[in-house]
């Protein structure tokens, strides 16, 4: 075989490399905490509260399985920042739209309240400050 030969072959080999899909296994999503009664603040804990309490109540254990996490809350706009895996996106988006009351533990009551999506994205391109505090900045979502 000439020398001309192996190297064809090598640069065959160099061309033939195999693609890799790349998906997102996270997603992202805005969700404001409204309650009815305007009196109440909304904070960090309550909102996780009330994110927990959803996904649970609508799926059980297997919605507390289900790992949620608080990238970022702005008290002042009531709204907070969630990361999650996309597999789990039709069952937590659906359980969190569907969530109407919230059981406040620390003061043994139940709270009428609303989550309202207010952004989703497989990414979270930036971050601007609309909060004061460097912990409380909301985030760009990708659209598209």
């Amino acid at each position: 075989m000439s020398k001309g030969g192996s190297s064809a072959s090598t640069e065959d080999s160099l061309l033939s490399q195999d693609t890799v899909a790349l998906k997102c296994t996270n997603k992202y999503c805005k969700i404001r905490l409204s309650f009815f009664d305007s009196h109440i603040v909304v904070t960090r804990r309550l909102f996780m509260q009330a994110i927990n309490q959803a996904v649970v109540q609508m799926f059980g254990l297997v919605g507390g399985a289900m790992i949620i996490d608080l990238l970022m809350f702005c008290e002042s706009k009531q709204t907070g920042f969630i990361k999650f895996q996309s597999r789990h996106s039709e069952q937590i988006l659906s359980s969190l739209v569907c969530y109407t009351e919230l059981y406040d533990s620390e003061h043994e009551n139940s709270l009428s309240c609303r989550l309202e999506i207010l952004g989703f994205s497989p990414d979270v391109l930036d971050a601007d400050e609309s909060c004061t505090s460097r912990e409380s900045r909301s985030l760009k979502f990708f659209s598209g």
